[in-house]
């Protein structure tokens, strides 16, 4: 390495150090043995004005301007990649490079400051040998994108054992098919067929309407779509769902504004009791993550991202290069490449538009394998894993949770109830509510409606009385429960009725669950006791959807009590009582 001719963009330390060493990367995993950390590369060094040392610059600034920490006196860094598990990240192999600095504070105290980055290299790279993760897919309308997200759901059909005991087939997708679909065999001439109970694949879309809908289907045009649809009149968002149906091989997509006729009441209450079996059923779902309408579309160019830094990385010795390449990056026998950086932090993704939209949960639990385009990349989901369409690293513990797989069973086992079993589907129900009730919903009436077929999933497990969003069995513990939000803040209920006062879903914000601590090991006694629990259903054929009517009567003793909440202004959920 002596003859190596030193970047001008990294110090001789640096690159004598840490870049020889490639970062740790190739080094043994980061592993705690008795409190003490070894793996990785370990080194001495002080800071100056260059690319590595700017990087770690901008992702410790905020901490060393709060420890007012100098700059001049000499340090200990640690880099390296924790061992990372296939149930951690996505593609199997892809590094986390985890980087410690061992600082000192003023008055002699010290500090060990932590971050992570994302490693990546492009496929042409020679450093692509040692670096498993890929750029992120940005032209997700390309012809290589649609196929590659095209490979994910075959790879996903073919190899996924536990998806494919969760589907009717392996080559064939042959599911009971909704009333309508929208054709898409000839995307320049698409219309509405009826599908007559007929068994088959279909492709469904789950988008933000953000606006009205003129050109949905109504009882006047029924008869006009049927033969023919102009494309023209579709807002971006259907027109690309179409294409990419098409491009994937798919000859038909359901599409809500489309599929059901708007205006006509029957066909709604129809359409909205099979809403679970829609999403259930279809052979992918396409998610429109990125647009806050319709009209805006899903398939333009993402940028790149403005947070990546890039890197020179020396691939270790004998890699066997063309001539050409090895004069541009070759000096002595090891390979100078590129690999790029960028910081692990909290993903853009959910803060795409679809995640604040209620409905959009359940069309996204519902599915057993979705397509998701986000405002920075593509992604196929599955009930097994998540991927980054083009081998982008992903990390799973950022996903959205899935439903249990016991829920997609045709037939699913009956549990005991109040067994642990029993309670732990419970609690999913919980951590789907949390979820869910952080989101809106245009039409206030659609609370409960918005997550009826995921109700109704549940229900088929836990065989209890659905109460306008409570179940009968656990009821004293579903009634823990409080808005989440500023106390000072005016509240206000909805102006007209949707459920009983003391259902979650009579309020539009957010809801904390309090622990009862009852269930599975829990030991505490309840001393309140139900004397009765009414509900009246708008629509009785709808025993998820809309109530009219509620009343709860509870007989417990009286206690003499006072209470003070202190609320965090973070999530809102409370974290002092007393």
């Amino acid at each position: 390495m002596d003859s190596r001719e030193t970047p001008p963009t990294i110090c001789r330390s640096c690159w004598r150090g840490p870049c020889a060493a490639q970062l740790g990367l190739l080094s043994e995993p980061y592993c705690w043995e008795e409190s003490e950390l070894s793996g990785g590369f370990v080194y001495w060094t002080s800071w100056a004005a260059l690319k590595w040392c700017q990087i770690l610059l901008e992702s410790y600034n905020s901490t060393m301007a709060q420890t007012q920490i100098k700059l001049t006196t000499r340090f200990k860094i640690r880099v390296g990649s924790p061992r990372l598990t296939p149930l951690e990240r996505t593609p199997e192999g892809a590094q986390l490079l985890r980087v410690y600095l061992y600082l000192r504070f003023p008055e002699t105290q010290r500090c060990q400051l932590e971050c992570d980055f994302v490693v990546y290299t492009s496929a042409d790279d020679p450093a692509s040998e040692y670096i498993t993760a890929r750029p992120l897919l940005l032209d997700l309308g390309s012809p290589r994108a649609l196929t590659l997200a095209q490979e994910c759901l075959w790879a996903c059909v073919h190899s996924h054992e536990r998806c494919r005991s969760l589907t009717r087939g392996t080559r064939q997708f042959t599911a009971p098919l909704p009333t309508r679909l929208v054709d898409c065999t000839d995307p320049d001439r698409p219309r509405l067929l009826h599908t007559d109970g007929q068994c088959g694949a279909y492709l469904a879309l789950s988008y933000v309407w953000g606006e009205t809908q003129p050109y949905r289907t109504t009882v006047a045009n029924l008869s006009k779509y049927t033969d023919h649809i102009d494309p023209a009149i579709l807002p971006q968002t259907i027109r690309d769902a179409i294409r990419v149906t098409h491009s994937l091989g798919f000859g038909s997509l359901w599409v809500d504004s489309l599929c059901i006729i708007q205006d006509s009441k029957e066909d709604k209450h129809r359409e909205m009791a099979r809403m679970r079996r829609i999403y259930r059923n279809a052979s992918l779902t396409l998610i429109a993550a990125s647009a806050s309408k319709a009209t805006e579309g899903f398939l333009q160019p993402r940028p790149a991202p403005w947070y990546a830094r890039t890197l020179p990385f020396i691939c270790p010795g004998g890699t066997e290069l063309p001539d050409s390449h090895r004069k541009d990056h070759e000096s002595g026998r090891a390979v100078v490449s590129t690999i790029h950086l960028m910081e692990d932090f909290v993903p853009w993704r959910l803060n795409d538009p679809i995640h604040e939209r209620g409905w959009c949960l359940q069309e996204l639990l519902m599915s057993l394998r979705s397509l998701v385009f986000t405002s920075q990349t593509l992604e196929f989901r599955c009930q097994t894993t998540t991927v980054k369409v083009g081998g982008a690293y992903h990390s799973l513990h950022d996903d959205i949770q899935r439903l249990p797989d016991i829920l997609f069973e045709a037939e699913p086992p009956q549990l005991s109830p109040r067994s642990d079993d029993w309670w732990a589907l419970w609690r999913t129900w919980r951590d789907v509510l949390k979820a869910y009730t952080r989101r809106t919903v245009t039409y206030p009436s659609d609370k409960l409606p918005a997550c009826a077929g995921i109700a109704e999933e549940f229900h088929r497990v836990l065989r209890s009385d659905y109460l306008a969003g409570l179940w009968r069995d656990t009821l004293l513990e579903d009634l823990l429960w409080s808005r989440i939000g500023s106390s000072t803040k005016p509240r206000r209920r909805p102006a007209g009725y949707r459920a009983p006062s003391w259902s979650w879903a009579a309020v539009d914000e957010g809801v904390y669950l309090w622990e009862s601590g009852r269930g599975e090991t829990g030991h505490s006694q309840a001393l309140a006791e139900v004397v009765e629990c009414t509900v009246r259903l708008m629509d009785e054929a709808l025993p998820f959807g809309e109530f009219t009517a509620g009343s709860l009567v509870l007989r417990a003793p009286l206690v003499r009590c006072r209470c003070r909440c202190v609320y965090n202004d973070g999530d809102g959920s409370p974290f002092n009582t007393g």
